[in-house]
């Protein structure tokens, strides 16, 4: 057995022997490097610095522009990116930066970004963008918008859900990059949402995350997939080589391995680090943006209704006041959730754009 496997050489894709090379070995033997194997990955370590686009409206810190120029190399190399850095680091910024550069190099000319989000998200996106990137012209596919013929805007965003119900039209248009943002809703390799997601042709691929890893490394792969097909080899091939060493038997040297392959691929600050820590203020706030509902809108649009009817009525202005305060804490209940203004004893996550968010950054919180 062992003189058949020395004599037979694996087949590796291109993808595999690049992560081979990184990783140091194959199948638990080392793999050595000729000078000018050595000088290509010591080019793919480093992150040149990378002027910013002409149009930002904001300054970034130290490691967001490292971010940035991070995520621009891995595109000019045809390499994808994993960005997973800590909640409230600015990772929507770093990839806007990314995309009003692309535009400004005539990358969009031909062919679009889609960018694939949690429908919470959707607000933040577009309230980011406006306010930091004003040059990229975004278009919004969701709910009873439904697809026009031609995309006539640099950036489409769109849901999860969308992904999958209108998967046919997403596949026949051309897209220059995909990026996903909280990559967990395609952990799992087998669902419907991700087999979609991962579909649609694109020339390069972003995953975004807080939480990379969850609880399996399966998961860890079908993102990795996502980000650069075929890079860490089948889900079987990455299950014997990786997986099971790693979880099951605490193989501390395939987990090295594991974090050298992949490191081109993947950037993860986190808010401890000391590098970090001193190119942050004392406190950050992040600005969470949630859409209405529904049943939110409904509740929201026939309160104000109901209400301005019975303030333009009132006779003095003490009464106005007092009904227009009525108002304004009624309708920041109606916002929270109807069931807070409503009484009910029962309140369904998805009637609320806000409630809807607060559990998906428990989770991200919960999991860091």
């Amino acid at each position: 057995r062992l003189q058949k496997s020395l004599t037979q050489s694996p087949k590796l894709a291109p993808a595999q022997l690049l992560q081979v090379a990184l990783a140091g070995e194959l199948d638990g033997a080392a793999v050595q490097l000729d000078a000018g194997a050595s000088t290509l990955l010591a080019q793919l370590r480093s992150t040149p610095d990378v002027a910013l686009p002409n149009g930002l409206q904001a300054t970034l810190r130290p490691y967001q522009l490292r971010g940035y120029a991070w995520l621009w190399r891995n595109m000019t190399l045809g390499l994808g990116s994993i960005i997973a850095d800590d909640m409230g680091l600015g990772k929507t910024l770093q990839v806007l930066c990314l995309l009003l550069r692309m535009k400004q190099d005539g990358a969009f000319a031909d062919s679009g970004a889609l960018v694939v989000l949690p429908t919470s998200l959707l607000s933040n996106w577009q309230k980011e963008a406006a306010r930091f990137t004003p040059d990229l012209q975004l278009q919004v596919l969701h709910g009873s918008k439904r697809p026009a013929d031609d995309i006539a805007a640099d950036v489409l965003l769109t849901t999860y859900g969308m992904a999958r119900t209108q998967a046919a039209y997403l596949k026949a248009q051309s897209w220059r990059i995909v990026i996903i943002d909280e990559a967990q809703n395609i952990k799992n390799a087998g669902a419907a949402q991700t087999r979609a997601v991962k579909a649609i042709p694109a020339q390069h691929h972003v995953a975004m995350s807080g939480t990379p890893v969850e609880n399996r490394l399966s998961e860890y792969h079908s993102i990795v997939d996502f980000a650069h097909a075929g890079y860490l080899g089948s889900a079987k091939q990455f299950d014997r080589q990786y997986a099971k060493p790693i979880e099951r038997d605490r193989n501390q040297q395939q987990a090295l391995a594991l974090k050298r392959a992949l490191a081109p691929l993947l950037l993860r600050r986190l808010k401890t680090d000391t590098s970090i820590i001193t190119d942050l203020p004392q406190k950050i706030e992040s600005d969470q943006f949630c859409g209405l509902s529904p049943a939110q809108a409904a509740l929201y649009q026939s309160l104000v209704d109901e209400s301005l009817e019975v303030i333009s009525g009132a006779q003095s202005d003490i009464r106005k006041r007092g009904l227009v305060l009525k108002l304004i804490m009624s309708l920041k209940q109606v916002c929270n959730h109807p069931a807070q203004f409503l009484k009910q004893a029962q309140a369904a996550p998805e009637d609320s754009g806000k409630l809807q968010r607060v559990l998906e950054l428990l989770q991200e919180i919960h999991a860091a």
